[in-house]
């Protein structure tokens, strides 16, 4: 597979896996893709390479910002779950001193 091709598949899964909010295979092809980039450290990029390298690396941007969405999400929903069990056992403290009272 050409350097282009193999660039723009990695490309590809990558941006496939955080469309399905698969972010273990997000991780796992951002290695890849890093192992990639890496081998082309030698490579004088030809204009199809240097379109694709622009085409991953604006893809990259935009999955690092999904990343970023969705990690913000998660840590609300988490703050929101602690905050609530906080209340719950509050609650269930002063029903106990209440009860017994």
């Amino acid at each position: 597979m050409s350097q282009v091709k193999t660039l723009r598949a990695l490309g590809e899964a990558l941006k496939q896996a955080a469309a399905e909010g698969r972010w273990a295979e997000v991780q796992r092809v951002d290695v890849r893709l890093a192992k990639f980039l890496a081998s082309l450290s030698a490579v004088t990029p030809d204009e199809p390479l240097r379109q694709a390298l622009s085409a991953v690396r604006d893809l990259h941007q935009q999955v690092r910002e999904c990343a970023q969405v969705e990690s913000d999400v998660l840590a609300q929903k988490m703050a929101l779950s602690r905050r609530n069990r906080e209340g719950a056992s509050a609650y269930a403290g002063f029903m106990d001193a209440e009860d017994f009272g």
